[in-house]
């Protein structure tokens, strides 16, 4: 009787060993493979695209193997050496579990630049590291018959916690999409894609063409004009105007807002209420826009532009996506130290997939490379959007138009736009276009650098415009003339002031906003407005 008690306690025991063991291995397992990039995934979406079912099997099915294994050493492992395993397990899970939730939240958009790691934190995440590592080792030692429980409460209460984020970050996700766009990106087979189409296509009778350089910064462009003037010498007939103020710092609601004159608020896609120059622009020109598919966003892309189209999402672009996803994952989950390991540019998520000649790249170089230098013109005016990635980071053009393995200057990469740009208006004037073409080239906004991204570089060339050179003017110009700008060179009819009414000499305080972006969306919480009363921001930035 006693022996059948004893062997029944046994027997109760090791089913406890078991489930101890399932939901240590599970949390292991859960966070890193399946929770972070699936949360990565749904508050990305734009950016990345992809079908989620395809995504979320490989992720079950990573994190089955990788259960697998941790709870096989926890079976298999005996005596001290076990308690010391497990230990590791929880302890690195822990941690790996807070650098993602807690210590990475507030960090800045990836963008392919040099992580720089200070000393001093440096050393915080690796004391928070090593503190959350002992938490286990100081359990096991001091409370060894509560060891087992708070093993699994915590285990399963952090996870329950991120399915639970998971669900509000899935229902917001939902709610950013029309229902087509769910099936599309969320379910189908398919994605939107820039394509190259008709980028050599311009019409005899007049065109209005807006190149847009992304961060290019009027006072590095000043720098331009002293020491490379002959990265200049194609700009014939356009206007400089050296005294431009942007208004927001972020790609995505600087360009909303040029496009459609709707202030930020509280999202990017509230700006995109107000479409009435993409309205004008499609019904007195072709139009198309080459861009990022965020600035602006798909959905105006697919419904004005005539060179979006659906891509069929194979098997290679898949690992793709797989291989950028886990790069992601690591660098939101790993100690700083370690960060610099896991770089990837958010712009170029899976970019691999723009390699094929009927996508459009706005990387510099490959722009410059693919451009075309026969083009075909025809009756109908064209309207055409051009984003490029100018000077933002990471900038990995040399003026001579050589690939960079290291971060190059902002001077440097500058003259290098000015030569890729000039190069593509050498090619509208070897083919009879430039003459007839309206040109706006601006940014977005200016460096980080560079007095905090509030003097984005901004110039135009008229129609028939015979002048040669650069002319420069100091008309205190905002961001926020833009718009009005636009509608008028798309229509001909002013409704307000454009920023060929606005004299030299005119007293205006303009207004800049620092934009909050965190590394998980384009839909912000506030901004702060900084008003530029100086006259000229050239004498006084």
């Amino acid at each position: 009787m006693n022996s059948k008690n004893k062997k029944a306690f046994h027997l109760g025991d090791k089913t406890k060993t078991v489930l101890v063991n399932i939901a240590l291995c599970l949390f292991a397992a859960f966070d890193i493979c399946f929770a972070v990039p699936l949360d990565l995934f749904l508050n990305n979406t734009a950016d990345i695209a992809f079908p989620i079912k395809p995504l979320i099997c490989f992720m079950a099915a990573l994190s089955a193997v990788v259960f697998a294994v941790l709870f096989a050493g926890c079976m298999l492992i005996r005596g001290k050496a076990n308690d010391i395993y497990r230990s590791l397990i929880f302890g690195i899970s822990l941690a790996l579990y807070v650098q993602s939730a807690l210590l990475s939240l507030y960090m800045s958009i990836l963008d392919g630049k040099r992580y720089e790691v200070g000393f001093g934190k440096a050393a915080l995440n690796i004391l928070i590291w090593a503190a959350l590592i002992a938490v286990p080792f100081v359990l096991r030692r001091k409370f060894p018959e509560s060891f087992n429980a708070t093993l699994v409460f915590v285990s399963l209460g952090i996870i329950v916690t991120q399915i639970i984020s998971l669900n509000v970050s899935y229902n917001k996700c939902q709610k950013s999409w029309s229902d087509e766009q769910a099936e599309l990106v969320l379910y189908g087979k398919t994605k939107p894609v820039c394509t190259a189409k008709d980028i050599e296509v311009y019409g005899k009778n007049k065109n209005l063409i807006v190149v847009l350089a992304d961060a290019y910064d009027s006072f590095v462009f000043d720098e331009t004009m002293e020491k490379a003037p002959d990265s200049l010498s194609e700009f014939d007939g356009f206007t400089y105007y050296s005294n431009t103020v942007g208004r927001y710092c972020a790609t995505t609601c600087a360009t909303a807002y040029i496009t459609t004159g709707v202030p930020f608020e509280t999202t990017v896609d509230a700006q995109y209420d107000n479409l009435e120059f993409y309205d004008t622009v499609s019904k007195n020109f072709k139009t198309n826009i080459y861009s990022a598919l965020t600035a602006p966003p798909a959905e105006i892309s697919m419904k004005y532009a005539s060179n979006v189209a659906y891509k069929e999402v194979d098997s290679d672009n898949f690992m793709l996506y797989i291989k950028s996803l886990y790069k992601l994952t690591f660098f939101r989950t790993m100690p700083e130290v370690m960060k610099p390991l896991f770089l990837e540019d958010t712009a170029y998520f899976g970019k691999d997939l723009r390699s094929g000649t009927l996508e459009y790249d706005y990387d510099m170089l490959n722009f410059y490379n693919r451009m075309p230098r026969e083009l075909t013109v025809n009756d109908e005016d064209t309207f055409k959007f051009i984003y490029l990635y100018g000077l933002h980071p990471a900038r990995n053009v040399t003026s001579d138009l050589k690939r960079s393995k290291q971060e190059v200057e902002p001077f440097e990469q500058a003259v290098a736009v000015n030569k890729i740009i000039g190069e593509y208006f050498k090619i509208l004037k070897d083919n009879g276009v430039y003459d007839n073409s309206d040109i706006l080239v601006l940014a977005d906004h200016g460096l980080d650098e560079s007095y905090g991204k509030k003097y984005p570089l901004l110039m135009f060339k008229p129609a028939h415009q015979t002048e040669t050179g650069i002319k420069v003017s100091d008309a205190p110009i905002s961001h926020s003339d833009l718009y009005p700008t636009l509608l008028k060179l798309a229509s001909g009819q002013p409704e307000e002031r454009t920023i060929f009414d606005i004299g030299e000499d005119e007293q205006r305080t303009r207004l800049f906003s620092s934009t909050y972006i965190n590394e998980i969306g384009l839909n912000v919480q506030d901004t702060d407005s900084i008003e530029i009363t100086a006259q000229n921001i050239k004498e006084d930035p």
